[in-house]
């Protein structure tokens, strides 16, 4: 029972979540940014939003972001399908939308995620100082 319930509250909530990222889409500044995307789409694939536009916009939607990303994203993702921009030559537009200046508390050390992140969109800073290969383990083998 409590499950059927949480379902039909993301379904609601993520339609609810399209229709208000189709008005912040359509907003001045970030249509310009989708008409530039997707004049050089598809070499280019990343629509960056500035969090503290979409907080401007709606501090409902941007704060529903941090705690339920998955959803949010997914009603982003549906919402950009039906922005209208002319795009002559695309046959599919399905860009990656990222966000970046995320509030301070969301930014963690990367020491410091824990199971208590897990589902919450955070934000880390860092530099790479290596990076190797992902070599499988083996965890039962046999010979004859």
């Amino acid at each position: 029972m409590e499950e059927e319930l949480k379902e039909t509250q993301i379904e609601g909530s993520e339609n609810a979540f399209t229709e208000n990222f189709e008005e912040f889409f359509k907003s001045q500044g970030i249509k310009k940014q989708i008409e530039r995307l997707i004049s050089s789409y598809p070499e280019k694939k990343s629509l960056n939003i500035d969090f503290k536009e979409l907080d401007q916009f709606n501090y409902q939607l941007a704060d529903e972001l941090l705690v339920n990303p998955d959803n949010v994203l997914e009603g982003a993702r549906i919402a950009i399908k039906n922005v209208e921009v002319p795009a002559l030559e695309i046959e599919s537009f399905e860009p990656h939308i990222r966000f970046f200046n995320l509030p301070k508390d969301s930014t963690v050390l990367i020491r410091d995620i824990s199971a208590k992140h897990l589902n919450k969109l955070i934000a880390i800073e860092g530099v790479v100082r290596q990076f190797n290969q992902v070599h499988p383990k083996l965890k039962i083998a046999l010979w004859k």
